[in-house]
């Protein structure tokens, strides 16, 4: 996870890029390849979404990755989500994650 004050940075500096990152949504846990794990703090369970520009298309890069930041943090606790090293899940599924549909309205 990213620490606090590297969590704000990164959400300012995607913010002023040509990516038009969605207001409210704070990136907290980094993959690599530009791929982040950001809270949408605007939402009332403070769901998880997965940032993924590798597509190359703005309204392709955004996907919903846990409904709750609860769920997501248990996930990462227990190491069953998809993410963890012990975690099989992504082997097992595609990863075919649904779209964040509120992307256009946020930026």
């Amino acid at each position: 996870m990213l620490p606090l004050r590297q969590a704000v940075g990164t959400y300012e500096a995607q913010r002023a890029s040509g990516w038009r990152w969605p207001e409210g949504v704070l990136p907290i846990a980094d993959f690599g390849c530009a791929v982040y794990a950001c809270v949408d703090c605007r939402s009332e369970t403070a769901q998880v979404l997965l940032f993924d520009p590798n597509p190359g298309e703005s309204d392709l890069a955004w996907s919903i990755d846990t409904p709750s930041l609860a769920g997501w943090l248990r996930g990462w606790l227990d190491g069953t989500a998809w993410f963890c090293e012990e975690s099989t899940l992504g082997e097992e599924l595609d990863l075919e994650l649904a779209p964040w549909t509120e992307f256009r309205s946020r930026i």
